[in-house]
């Protein structure tokens, strides 16, 4: 297949374009609900299927366990009524979308209750805080992981990727991706990478709200039920992604597509049904999607970040209207703790952290300089560099990675450099800086 080669006027209109596709992505305006709908109907109709019952939720949290719980009625009472006719089977779907909205307002009256809990527990929790927070933090958040797993790739996936995705790109992906797809959808995924899934998957640092949440449409269900349905809805919400898409917090794919239609001006006959998944991404926030229903949630409340990734050392990178939030640096997804008292982090859970990126924003909110000291990191080798006129100090960590301490003589400031484990001198870790300026990253203290 032949390649295209991008005009110097396409070329031109990429950093626009981005910037466009990039104010949908962080976006935390409400999401026009009718537009929204209308555009999932578009989506079933392109892929056949029947039209679902559509609800609005405050959050991908709240479509995570309210999907869940009416996900579980639904196949219940489709079990149930295997065996029945098709009259029985509408019926059924009736009881499902009751189900589902009955589950959506004890959701959100709980999610209010909940951060009216909250507020009232701020004014007092900083004399309580220490000696409950052991106890009480391990407990919330083992329950809200298992109430935070369910959305809505699968039909989604049906209704637009076999459909339009597929034949777009067995045309066009080969002969433009090299050309456009690095510099459009890279750029805007980037922007995201940290807010999408993570916005669903474990949010658990505000985990009473979501707690309460849980525990208000379970019951719902389970009384129109009139059987316990937990293990099923719990066996939803760990199969989350399977029914989650991501909405405008997946535009990046969107920002491609329509630059290949709208700049590149090449067209297709599956944009008419394509266009039904972009408009949904544009005027719509993340969405859960069941065979029977959706459930359209409303877009981040709150949103900051720095080189368009999520990030604030002084609260919530993002929070949802239900009250839940995220806590992140940089783009990683870390702790209350890690962001609001990074001091009181002990060497023990700096040490017994797994994730490797969140270690090393452990160790950047601790201090570099306080945790070679107080985790006994061995010294390796060091000097007095007379050409920089600097001491620098080459360490071993307690997980065997190296970092050489170097300190600015005109400003006092200290630098922590990663280098690579066979270096055993400071000579070889400048010599090792100096030819990879590009591949390791400034930690000071």
């Amino acid at each position: 297949m032949n390649r295209w080669t991008l005009t110097d006027e396409a070329k031109a209109q990429i950093p626009e374009w981005n910037e466009r596709w990039i104010k949908t992505i962080m976006s935390t305006e409400p999401i026009d609900f009718e537009k929204t709908s209308f555009a999932v109907r578009g989506m079933c109709r392109a892929a056949n299927l029947p039209e679902p019952r559509i609800v609005h939720v405050l959050s991908p949290m709240m479509a995570a366990i309210v999907g869940a719980c009416a996900g579980a009625y639904w196949n219940y009472r489709s079990a149930t009524d295997a065996s029945t006719d098709d009259s029985t089977a509408a019926s059924t779907d009736a009881r499902t979308a009751a189900s589902t909205d009955d589950s959506t307002r004890a959701s959100t009256a709980a999610s209010t209750d909940a951060r009216t809990a909250a507020s009232t527990y701020a004014s007092t929790r900083a004399s309580t805080r220490a000696s409950t927070r052991a106890s009480t933090y391990a407990s919330t958040r083992a329950s809200t992981r298992a109430s935070t797993r369910a959305s809505t790739y699968a039909s989604t996936r049906d209704s637009t990727d076999a459909r339009t995705d597929d034949s777009t790109r067995a045309s066009t992906y080969a002969s433009t991706r090299d050309s456009t797809y690095a510099r459009t959808d890279a750029s805007t995924d980037d922007s995201t990478a940290a807010s999408t899934d993570d916005s669903t998957d474990a949010r658990t640092d505000d985990s009473e709200v979501a707690r309460v949440m849980w525990m208000a449409a379970i019951s719902v269900v389970n009384e129109k039920a009139g059987v316990d349905l937990t293990k099923s809805a719990e066996s939803l919400l760990r199969r989350w992604y399977d029914f989650y898409n991501g909405g405008s917090e997946w535009a990046s794919w969107c920002c491609y597509l329509s630059f290949v239609r709208d700049v590149i001006g090449w067209s297709h006959p599956s944009h008419e049904n394509y266009a039904h998944y972009e408009n949904a991404a544009i005027y719509g926030g993340p969405r859960y999607m069941h065979r029977a229903f959706v459930l359209l949630s409303e877009r981040a409340a709150e949103r900051h970040t720095e080189d368009n990734v999520l990030h604030c050392e002084i609260g919530p990178a993002i929070s949802w209207h239900c009250g839940t939030t995220g806590w992140y640096i940089h783009g990683v997804r870390v702790d209350e703790q890690i962001v609001m008292r990074p001091e009181s982090q002990t060497i023990e859970q700096i040490k017994s952290e797994s994730n490797e990126e969140v270690r090393r924003v452990r160790i950047d909110r601790f201090g570099w300089e306080r945790f070679i000291t107080e985790s006994g990191a061995t010294l390796r080798h060091k000097r007095r560099n007379e050409r920089d006129q600097q001491f620098e100090q080459l360490f071993v960590l307690d997980d065997g990675t190296q970092r050489i301490k170097l300190v600015d003589p005109s400003t006092g400031r200290k630098y922590f450099l990663g280098v690579p484990r066979e270096i055993d001198t400071c000579q070889g870790a400048q010599d090792f800086i100096s030819h990879n300026l590009d591949q390791y990253a400034t930690h000071r203290s």
